[in-house]
């Protein structure tokens, strides 16, 4: 619902409410970036932990198998 004033400024009211949806939706838009590049982060901050106890593994193996020769 938009009211409009009376004495011919309900053009500069619509501009007002234009502008401020937009800059709602601007708004949005940036937080959603962020969000995603959050969730990417975090999602190879997980993938290089795994890989990393991965890795510790092995060599715990390795280092087992020389102790075993």
């Amino acid at each position: 619902m938009v009211s409009l004033p009376r004495g011919g400024g309900h053009r500069r009211a619509l501009v007002n409410e234009a502008s401020a949806g937009a800059s709602a939706a601007l708004a949005q838009e940036q937080l959603a970036r962020f969000d995603v590049a959050q969730t990417t982060e975090a999602d190879v901050t997980g993938a290089r932990t795994a890989a990393l106890r991965a890795i510790a593994k092995l060599r715990i193996y390795a280092l087992d198998l020389r102790l075993k020769d």
